[in-house]
Order: C-alpha cells, then sequence, then structure tokens
C-alpha cells in the first residue's frame, strides 16, 4: 500500500503561496513586536495580552510556513490555530475599542473575521489529510 505522507499535501503553486502567507504573518508579527501600532490592542488587552498576541502571531506564520516549506502537515495543524487566535483576539479589541467611526470598525472586523474563517478552513482541510493518512498507514501494533 502506498504512503499517503509522500504525495505532497498542496501542488507545488499552491504551496509557494501558502509559504509565503504564512511567512508574511510571521514578518507582521516581528514587526508589530518591533513598531507596536495595533491601537485597538492598546485599549483591549493588557500588556501581556498584546506580547502573547504577537508571538501567537510569530510563531503560527512561522510554523506554518516550515510545515509547507517541508510538506509536513503537523506544521499547518499546529501553527494554524495559533493564526486563527491572532485575528480572533484582534477582531474582539477591535470591536473594544472606542470609535466614532463604526462602519470602518465593521469593516476591519468583517475582514478579521473573514481572514480567521479561512485559516479554519485550510486548517479541517490538513486536519481530513492527517485522518486520512492515520487511517491508511496504522501505528504499527494497531489492529
Amino acid at each position: 500500500m502506498p504512503m499517503l505522507s509522500r504525495a505532497p499535501l498542496v501542488p507545488a503553486p499552491s504551496r509557494g503561496a501558502l509559504t509565503l502567507a504564512y511567512g508574511l504573518f510571521c514578518a507582521a508579527g516581528v514587526a508589530s513586536l518591533l513598531w507596536p501600532v495595533a491601537r485597538p490592542v492598546e485599549h483591549a488587552a493588557r500588556p501581556w495580552q498584546a506580547l502573547a498576541w504577537t508571538i501567537f502571531f510569530i510563531a503560527g506564520g512561522a510554523i506554518c510556513a516550515l510545515g509547507t516549506v517541508t510538506d509536513r502537515w503537523l506544521g499547518e495543524l499546529v501553527g494554524l490555530p495559533l493564526l486563527m487566535t491572532v485575528f480572533a483576539f484582534f477582531a474582539v479589541a477591535a470591536i473594544a475599542t472606542p470609535t466614532r467611526d463604526r462602519l470602518s470598525t465593521v469593516s476591519g472586523v468583517s475582514f478579521l473575521v473573514a481572514v480567521a474563517l479561512l485559516l479554519h478552513v485550510r486548517w479541517r482541510q490538513v486536519w481530513g489529510i492527517r485522518r486520512l493518512a492515520a487511517q491508511q498507514n496504522p501505528p504499527a501494533g494497531a489492529g
């Protein structure tokens, strides 16, 4: 029986795009650590929460990028929940920020939730691949 883990998780052109996107998430986290300008986070979070958000951004992007470069599902399986948490936290922080321009808040929150949902869809795809691989390649002694 052929091993599923040898087949690429994502076709090469898509893998490149995913790696670039995950790398940009990581870069955004590094930038937010060096130049903290996220105003909603200042209002809605304590400093340690903002730091955790930044660490999740960096770690999630880096782990996912490493997973796509090495074509290992574990990277995305671990990194995507970190990134989903980042976008969900930032959306809540944006809602909690006092502002006069509610329309731009709705627009920004909608964008953040949409990104979190797209990451969730990708996580579900990777989880399905992991399940299929486990079914086709059961651990030694199982059965």
